[in-house]
């Protein structure tokens, strides 16, 4: 249903994994010692150990002793966006006589990933493509130990022993890559290498997404970008102004005048390709009239930047953005007509995709519950009944059913690239029920809309929404398996 877009659209360089790989752990009774970093300056780490306790570390691990298979059986294999690299893989028939363990955490330090690829290679691996690019899938090179993170972000990982390897984490568009030197046994990776970065600096190996975030009010979104890790914070968890590792563009605030560094007017950006092209993802929170009256008039740049792989992600009052730019995918409140805003309601909502319930379920307790950090009480929602949460401040949302939307996958069949619901939850519109938040697929890009302020009221920790957001930006950069071919 999509004309075709001839656009100069490319892979090479992106590893990035299908959301739909399993996860797999290791087995039990590991004796784990400790491991040594620079710190994230390039330097190479040492990863030294003992042998698991009952067998080698291979075989406590997986009950394989060979390197090239995964930390368990998954129905179908892995994809990876390596394009035309250089096959990066190791030696098959390598024993794997050493294990690796961590927790892969979002850039703040505090908040596990699930899903998250973490891998060894004996060369290193090419990095994120820093401009607007495809991510297609394709297979990881035989013979190269990898394993997924589980909900709570641990993994165990067999690989061979040896100097000069590197260890890669990926989600998404975050990539840290580091030297290793791997010695036989148990070795309990840190943070250092196993977290996903808050910079961009791939000289060193670090990579997270090219951000544009349009200002507006009352949704503060680069209030949520700071706790994720993207800038630091201060005692409230407020982004500190200046240390933002995005670029912030005025739709009617500007970001200059609370000393953000400000890239512009953002009606600049969404009507410039060249521009646009040097994005990976742009947030639209909320209002901001002018750019959106500048994209009703001319919606191309901005559609054929979705369609060579851009992410948009746009909450409550820029559903006109969503409707502007795709009106076949959804029906929001007051069609036919002119998408209207119900105004201010909460709703009582299941989380009704599995990965996320049981990543949300496996957070830390402190994580689920942000009242203890604001005084107390019951102010702010909490994560303590899943699978039901409340969402706040929500002003407008999309009908149910959500349509199938339908597009030929190139090999002369056609592939459903409509909104998936995360949540689904009340609401004063049609049905008594609608999904707060979905996304879609788009050509190479996908879209995202939330019908709620993703921050409303400065807080500490993050809530329900918030981490349902961190959830799905992570989401939104994995590769696309089947890529639409108009």
């Amino acid at each position: 249903m999509h004309r075709r877009h001839e656009l100069n659209v490319w892979t090479a360089g992106c590893l990035a994994v299908v959301a739909t790989a399993l996860a797999c752990s290791g087995g039990d009774g590991r004796q784990t010692s400790t491991a040594s970093a620079t710190g994230g300056d390039g330097g190479v780490v040492t990863a030294t150990g003992m042998t698991a306790t009952g067998g080698t570390a291979a075989t406590a691990a997986t009950g394989s002793g060979t390197a090239g298979s995964s930390t368990g059986e998954t129905t179908h294999p892995p994809k990876f966006d390596l394009g035309g690299a250089p096959d990066a893989g190791g030696e098959c028939g390598a024993t794997n006589d050493a294990v690796l363990t961590g927790v892969v955490h979002a850039p703040n330090g505090e908040v596990p990933v699930s899903g998250a690829l973490v891998y060894v290679t004996p060369n290193e691996p090419p990095g994120i493509p820093q401009e607007v690019y495809c991510a297609k899938c394709q297979s990881l090179p035989d013979c190269t130990p990898f394993t997924f993170t589980e909900p709570d972000g641990s993994f165990s990982l067999p690989a061979p022993s040896g100097a000069g390897q590197y260890l890669t984490v990926v989600k998404g568009q975050f990539m840290r890559t580091s030297p290793l030197d791997i010695a036989p046994g148990n070795t309990a990776l840190p943070a250092t290498v196993t977290d996903l970065p808050g910079v961009n600096d791939p000289a060193n190996g670090l990579y997270i997404p090219k951000i544009a975030l349009g200002m507006s009010s009352p949704d503060r979104f680069e209030l949520i970008l700071g706790k994720v890790g993207l800038g630091m914070v201060d005692g409230n968890d407020n982004l500190i102004p200046g240390t933002e590792t995005f670029d912030a563009y005025d739709n009617s605030i500007d970001p200059a005048a609370s000393g953000y560094n400000s890239k512009g007017p953002f009606v600049d950006l969404v009507l410039d390709p060249a521009a646009l092209a040097q994005y990976h993802i742009l947030f639209v929170p909320c209002i901001g009239p002018s750019a959106l009256a500048a994209v009703q008039q001319d919606p191309t740049p901005l559609r054929e930047w979705v369609a060579a792989g851009g992410r948009i992600y746009a909450t409550d009052y820029a559903q006109q953005w969503i409707e502007t730019l795709f009106p076949d995918y959804q029906t929001f409140n007051g069609e036919p007509g002119t998408p209207t805003p119900i105004g201010y309601f909460d709703s009582q909502a299941t989380v009704v995709d599995a990965d996320l319930l049981a990543w949300l379920q496996a957070l830390p307790d402190p994580l689920k519950d942000v009242n203890p950090l604001n005084g107390g009480g019951n102010t702010w929602p909490t994560l303590l009944n899943l699978p039901s949460v409340t969402i706040i401040e929500n002003f407008t949302g999309i009908e149910l059913p959500l349509p199938d939307v339908w597009a030929p996958d190139g090999m002369g069949g056609q592939i459903n690239v409509g909104h998936k619901a995360w949540l689904k939850g009340t609401w004063p519109g049609k049905g008594g029920l609608y999904p707060p938040a979905v996304m879609a697929q788009y050509g190479c890009g996908r879209l995202h809309f939330t019908s709620y302020h993703t921050v409303g009221t400065p807080h500490k920790g993050m809530i329900p929404q918030e981490l349902v957001m961190l959830y799905s930006i992570l989401e939104v950069g994995v590769c696309q398996e089947q890529v639409p071919e108009g």
